[in-house]
């Protein structure tokens, strides 16, 4: 008997939550459940505010929001505000659909008057995620002065544009830029503000291997990339991960089960220095019980948790008088679901 310190992997460590999604139980139910695991870190709604900090969960907000920062309606009178969807010697056609022309100096001021008036109900949170459009193809603009900007470096004017608002308005706020899609390696003509930090979200890695797996040529790509986006933010801190094991629009509602591939992650961030390790859930246990949640809290405190350790104790709650079937069953799911998820050789 006595006290036993005991330090998790990473500062802060946590869900990114999709609660429309999140099956049959209320928000509440689910902020104590993640309590209860020990994560201090939480995407949700502003709502929610008073219950994390009762909680002790950092709450951040938003999603792909950057395109909301201008109204459609203003197309007609300031269709350079847009984005040009083709580059001005083929027609230089705008589009109101996504994102807006981040070069553009009155677009500039219109998403800063914008977000600086959405800020007045977010005090307390620790970061506003306004991420550009989900495609793959970012929906960027080509006028003459963006064409010559990467998809990354348009997204970081974009959020440079935020963080300056930001150190106006003098705020403890911070602006999350996504490595994500056709962001994935960073652009190298716009500086990073120190409102902002890393967010880097692998979503088309192959989550057959691990992160640092050598024999898998897709993640090599992935390694690199947070190797460049890590010299990039160099002496900006709380860099966050955006994973995905508990994602069921990713995975199609098949809850695969990745205790190997979590671990090793784990591993693998906590040697880049990442400092804010988090996961996307959409979606809720309907099906069977989120085994990767339980593995992901517990491997943030347990360094010499291994799967087999991990699927031993787990069958020993679930069925504590035969624990050899749930343990054979266990690690048999865990083998097929990384042979099922091999995605290396895909393009």
């Amino acid at each position: 008997i006595g006290d036993e310190i005991v330090r998790p992997r990473f500062p802060y460590r946590g869900v990114f939550w999709e609660g429309k999604n999140a099956g049959d139980f209320t928000d509440e139910e689910w902020l104590r459940f993640y309590a209860k695991l020990r994560f201090n870190a939480l995407r949700h709604e502003i709502d929610d505010l008073p219950l994390a900090e009762e909680l002790g969960l950092r709450l951040e907000v938003g999603g792909h929001d950057l395109s909301k920062l201008i109204a459609r309606e203003h197309f007609h009178e300031h269709p350079e505000w847009y984005r040009m969807v083709q580059p001005i010697d083929f027609k230089g056609q705008r589009s109101n659909d996504l994102n807006y022309s981040v070069t553009n100096e009155e677009a500039r001021s219109e998403v800063k008057r914008t977000f600086r008036q959405e800020l007045d109900v977010l005090k307390g949170v620790h970061a506003v995620h306004k991420w550009a459009d989900d495609l793959p193809g970012g929906g960027w603009c080509f006028s003459p002065t963006s064409r010559g900007l990467s998809p990354a470096d348009q997204s970081m004017l974009a959020m440079r544009s935020l963080a300056e608002v930001v150190e106006e308005e003098k705020l403890p706020l911070r602006i999350p830029v996504l490595a994500y899609h056709d962001t994935l390696f960073p652009g190298t003509q716009i500086d990073v503000a120190k409102e902002c930090f890393l967010l880097f979200a692998p979503r088309e890695r192959c989550y057959g291997h691990a992160l640092d797996d050598p024999s898998c040529k897709r993640n090599q790509l992935y390694r690199a990339a947070l190797k460049e986006w890590m010299d990039k933010f160099k002496g900006v801190d709380d860099a966050h991960t955006f994973e995905y094991y508990f994602d069921q629009i990713l995975f199609r509602g098949i809850y695969p089960f990745l205790p190997t591939i979590i671990i090793a992650d784990m591993h693998f961030y906590e040697e880049r220095k990442i400092e804010c390790h988090m996961s996307l859930q959409v979606g809720g246990p309907a099906i069977a019980p989120e085994y990767n949640m339980l593995l992901f809290a517990k491997s943030h405190w347990d360094r010499s948790l291994t799967a087999e350790s991990y699927i031993k104790n787990l069958a020993k709650c679930i069925a504590p008088e035969q624990t050899e079937p749930w343990f054979n069953y266990l690690t048999k799911r865990g083998q097929i679901y990384r042979q099922a998820l091999l995605t290396c050789e895909h393009d």
